[in-house]
């Protein structure tokens, strides 16, 4: 190319992710820049598995004063182990940690549980709302809210 000739500007391309998206961009041509920005934000905060497993065998151990039918005190422990489980070895999504908690709480409630406020129950499950609040959509309350805890 001679000094009197301009280079060709080529294209400029800007992605902006939120939310869990993917994608592809090709681009072709001299001098195109490409650029990305993920904007995922508290989606991929890490979770502190290893404190969320205390907590579970926190909440195993709590059943047996809670006054269930022992076939549903059973079934919640076998949940409650299962998700202990399902943290050991690897690193789960996020979501899927989130969503098996969920599902304890939900059952706890179904069965008629009421956790008191200050009880040792209670105090388990503020603990794994603040593991897992920054990772649910509306935080640590709405994670108590699984287990009928109301948070300030």
């Amino acid at each position: 190319m001679s000094d009197n000739q301009q280079r060709p500007m080529g294209h400029r391309v800007n992605v902006n992710i939120s939310g869990q998206t993917s994608g592809e961009s090709f681009i072709i041509g001299a001098g195109t820049v490409n650029t990305i920005t993920n904007n995922n934000g508290p989606s991929i905060t890490p979770i502190d598995l290893e404190t969320l497993k205390k907590s579970l065998v926190e909440l195993y151990g709590h059943l047996p004063s809670a006054g269930l039918p022992a076939e549903t005190q059973m079934e919640l422990q076998a949940s409650i182990y299962q998700s202990k489980k399902l943290l050991e070895g690897r690193e789960p999504p996020n979501e899927e940690v989130a969503n098996t908690v969920k599902k304890i709480g939900e059952s706890l409630q179904q069965a008629n549980v009421a956790i008191e406020h200050g009880s040792q129950l209670a105090s388990t499950v503020v603990k794994m709302a603040t593991i897992l609040g920054p990772v649910v959509v509306g935080g640590a309350k709405v994670v108590a809210a699984w287990f009928g805890v109301p948070l300030p």
